[in-house]
């Protein structure tokens, strides 16, 4: 999961392509309004660390982002 605050109006609909374009790992994500020129976007994904890493890296990395960070949760799914 990483959270990023964002205060672009064109980078919401570059964040969502950009989450289209890896739909085998982006689970859900969520945009709130925190203020009138602020939003808030949390991204849930899965999948191989060094995938996740570049596809987070590359969204905060985005012109427009005021920060970002990122949380990694392992996930065992042996059973």
């Amino acid at each position: 999961m990483f959270v990023l605050m964002v205060n672009v109006a064109l980078l919401s609909k570059r964040n969502v392509d950009h989450q289209h374009e890896h739909l085998d790992m982006v689970i859900s994500s969520m945009h709130v309004h925190a203020t009138h020129d602020t939003c808030v976007e949390a991204v849930i994904a899965k999948g191989p660390y060094d995938k996740l890493k570049v596809f987070c890296e590359n969204t905060i990395a985005e012109k427009g982002v005021g920060c970002g960070e990122i949380n990694y949760l392992p996930i065992n799914e042996d059973k």
